[in-house]
């Protein structure tokens, strides 16, 4: 049976200092330095995912056990190679965010063989058949593109909404938990809203940027551009700027909207400015979610949780906006979450 497990109780438990592992620290590795796990990270030049990686380099710290790590590099062969590769290195216990569901299953078949226990994050394998950390990454994604709908009709009641998406299509989990899900959340409020352009960023700045530039000429009249990530929507924003659009006045976008995922300090800088066009993202939580992934893994090698079946442990994101956070508490969710060092007023220019 599927078993949901809340993350809320979880951290709960971990920052109080309440989460024991069956047979105490040292069964679990301690300090005895037999206990390695290997984390295939999914594409270590995102600035989200270096930070949810360090934060699962930290829990493992805290933990007592040996943590190492592979660029997986949003390629699915590359990620089966990494796995191949820690089964070589007889590792504890392996995590791994796939790119494809299908393509990653035999890989984690592989794993079962070699009798190491394993686990994905964000996306499940085609099977199920692996506990999994999942981010509840729709309903998040829903109320963004809520917001977003809700503003515009604030400011522009005669202006029809005109949706266009810098998409990354290669990844199917993506398009269904992030593109879709905005979409809905832009229809649940504003029915009559159109989709006119999709376009492939491919995930990468470079790329959204000619895909914007496309977009500009293509169809200048659309007013709320989701960008799947940040630097998809950074990319967007840039070419924007370039042909002087992507403006605000006060908070409020002059011509259109721009909504982005991840919740970088790049992203942060751009959505606390009064004058950029970027004004809300689908904030990730790297610190929570690095350390749900360790924990799991170490509750599936201490027998806590069954190596194999369908176990999922939930997180969830944070809607971070300019018209609903303060810039204190983006400030707060920056160093707790990314340890960043960035002073968000002193770059803005805010007293």
């Amino acid at each position: 049976m599927k078993k949901r497990v809340v993350l809320a109780v979880l951290i709960a438990l971990v920052m109080s200092g309440s989460l024991v592992f069956a047979g105490g620290r040292q069964a679990a590795g301690g300090t005895d330095g037999k206990v390695t796990i290997g984390r295939v990270v999914f594409e270590l030049t995102n600035p989200y995912l270096q930070a949810d990686n360090a934060c699962s380099e930290e829990r493992a710290k805290e933990l007592g056990v040996n943590f190492i790590y592979l660029d997986g590099k949003s390629n699915a062969e590359i990620q089966a190679n990494c796995i191949t590769d820690l089964i070589s290195r007889k590792v504890t216990g392996i995590i791994v965010q796939p790119l494809d569901g299908a393509a990653i299953q035999p890989s984690i078949d592989e794993a079962i063989q070699a009798n190491i226990p394993i686990i994905t994050f964000y996306q499940q394998p085609a099977n199920k058949n692996v506990p999994s950390v999942m981010i509840d990454e729709a309903s998040s994604s829903k109320e963004l593109g809520a917001l977003a709908a809700r503003k515009w009709l604030e400011w522009y009641p005669n202006k029809p909404i005109k949706i266009a998406i810098i998409d990354q299509p290669d990844v199917a989990f993506l398009v269904e938990n992030r593109t879709e899900a905005f979409i809905a959340g832009i229809k649940s409020v504003a029915p009559n809203a159109e989709v006119v352009a999709r376009l492939d960023g491919k995930g990468r700045r470079d790329i959204s940027m000619a895909a914007a530039d496309d977009l500009l000429q293509s169809h200048p009249e659309a007013n709320i551009i989701f960008g799947v990530n940040n630097d998809t929507a950074l990319g967007c924003l840039a070419a924007y700027e370039a042909l002087g659009r992507g403006k605000a006045i006060n908070g409020i976008p002059q011509t259109e909207l721009i909504a982005s995922v991840d919740g970088t300090e790049a992203e942060m800088l751009k959505i606390f400015d009064p004058n950029s066009a970027l004004k809300m993202t689908m904030g990730l939580s790297p610190k929570a979610n690095g350390y749900a992934v360790v924990d799991t893994i170490m509750k599936v090698i201490n027998g806590q949780i069954p190596r194999v079946g369908e176990t999922i442990v939930t997180t969830q994101n944070k809607i971070i906006d300019f018209y609903t956070m303060s810039i204190d508490d983006a400030q707060k969710f920056l160093t707790e979450e990314h340890k960043s060092k960035l002073d968000l007023k002193k770059e803005i220019g805010i007293k």
